[in-house]
């Protein structure tokens, strides 16, 4: 009986508080550890807006701009091909002007005949045929160089013909010297020997004439002529540019 007496001490002095304290204590302590959790999470992964902080913000944000690209112009030296006039000198090879006057055969005279007789009576010869066998002929003209500038040497061929057969039978060439505006008179003589009838002195001689060289000079101009030529401009181009705002 005193046991039992005891064991019911026992029970009735403990307190029936401490159950409820226990549990809250627990319960308390888990959610220290829930909320210390969460606040280190949230500590990690948000900055905390100290005043440096702000201030970086700040820059970033002024940092951070908005750029597009735009067409900006700039001065540039092109370079082209123009056609400009210029002067230049054109020279050409032209032959002196000249005359020629008062073409004339000055003589065509028979120095020499011999004959052929046809008819004889009592070995006297009564019928002769005469035929020239030397004969003399000359040619003149009058020469003139009409260039106001120039001088030079003229070349003229005189030709002694027969009429009739239009042969050439003796030719002599000429050269004269003549300043400019002056004149001179050019003579040809020439003498002509044969034997027989039909020899060329003997034929029916007249003269021509042919001027084989004239002098010339050089006549020159100014001439406007036209040219390619490289020059530049400044024009306006365009490149492309990002601009930041």
């Amino acid at each position: 009986m005193k046991n039992k007496d005891n064991k019911d001490k026992t029970e009735k002095g403990s307190p029936k508080w401490f159950l409820p304290i226990l549990i809250s204590i627990i319960l308390l302590s888990i959610l220290v550890i829930f909320v210390s959790y969460n606040l280190g999470n949230t500590l990690t992964g948000n900055v905390i807006n100290t005043p440096t902080n702000q201030n970086q913000q700040i820059q970033n944000q002024q940092t951070k701009k908005s750029c597009r690209d735009v067409q900006v112009p700039y001065d540039y030296l092109e370079e082209y091909q123009e056609t400009v006039p210029y002067t230049d000198r054109e020279c050409e090879t032209k032959e002196l002007a000249y005359s020629i006057t008062n073409f004339v055969m000055s003589y065509n005279t028979c120095d020499k005949q011999e004959y052929i007789c046809k008819n004889t009576f009592l070995g006297i010869c009564t019928e002769k045929t005469y035929y020239c066998v030397d004969k003399s002929v000359s040619c003149a003209l009058n020469l003139k160089n009409l260039d106001n500038e120039e001088r030079g040497t003229w070349q003229t061929t005189f030709s002694y013909i027969d009429k009739n057969t239009r042969d050439i039978v003796k030719k002599d060439t000429i050269s004269k010297f003549l300043y400019p505006q002056t004149e001179e008179i050019l003579t040809s003589a020439a003498r002509i020997s044969s034997t027989g009838v039909e020899g060329d002195a003997n034929r029916d001689i007249t003269c021509t004439y042919g001027v084989i060289a004239i002098p010339t000079k050089q006549v020159c101009r100014d001439v406007t002529q036209y040219r390619e030529v490289t020059k530049t401009r400044a024009v306006t181009r365009y490149r492309t540019e990002q601009k930041c705002d």
